[in-house]
């Protein structure tokens, strides 16, 4: 007669399933829709973008700390990962948030556009690039088209970005109203 497996295994078997049954539902069950949240933070605009996949980009990170609590209400405790940081200018309001964002979450990729800012500007990307914080930042023109997943982000100038998902877009500028934004590739909706 073969022996019973020990109660420790079959708690693991258990829990092992469960989890494999909670990502296949939320893989099936889940919208398939993009998320587009604008929000002051300081004295700057930031635009995150959540994917239905997971994947987070950021244009811009404000002029202050304030980008870490707009992250911190959008996305899940464990998320400490944002794929894109889109930099649309050189300015305090554009990237004076960076380095708290730098010390809270891992950055996969840079992405600079317009001219090179101040010296102190300049001097604190090379730091924390140098302390392997941030990977070397991309300098892309105007106009570039970046894809990520389903998405493609097109930065027109330093206050205006337009966002496309499947066959629906979003201009996003600086008359946008703060808000939540979806598109599903067909249709796009403001939640307020």
């Amino acid at each position: 007669m073969p022996r019973p497996l020990p109660t420790s295994i079959l708690l693991f078997l258990l829990f092992g399933l469960a989890v494999l049954n909670i990502s296949v539902y939320q893989r099936i069950y889940t919208p398939h829709t993009l998320e587009i949240t604008v929000r002051e933070a300081g004295k700057g605009r930031v635009v995150l973008i959540r994917q239905p996949s997971g994947v987070v980009a950021l244009i811009n990170t404000g002029s202050d700390a304030s980008i870490v609590r707009i992250l911190g209400n959008a996305l899940p405790p464990w998320k400490r990962t944002v794929e894109m940081v889109v930099l649309t200018a050189a300015n305090t309001a554009t990237l004076g948030g960076l380095p708290e964002l730098i010390g809270r979450y891992h950055i996969s990729n840079l992405i600079r556009f317009g001219t090179l800012g101040s010296l102190s500007m300049e001097k604190a990307l090379s730091v924390a690039e140098s302390a392997s914080r941030i990977p070397r930042p991309l300098t892309e023109p105007y106009g570039t088209d970046l894809i990520l997943d389903r998405t493609h982000l097109s930065v027109v100038s330093a206050d205006r970005a337009t966002i496309s998902y499947g066959s629906t877009f979003i201009t996003i500028s600086s008359t946008t109203p703060a808000g939540k934004y979806t598109l599903d590739g067909a249709t796009t909706t403001y939640l307020k």
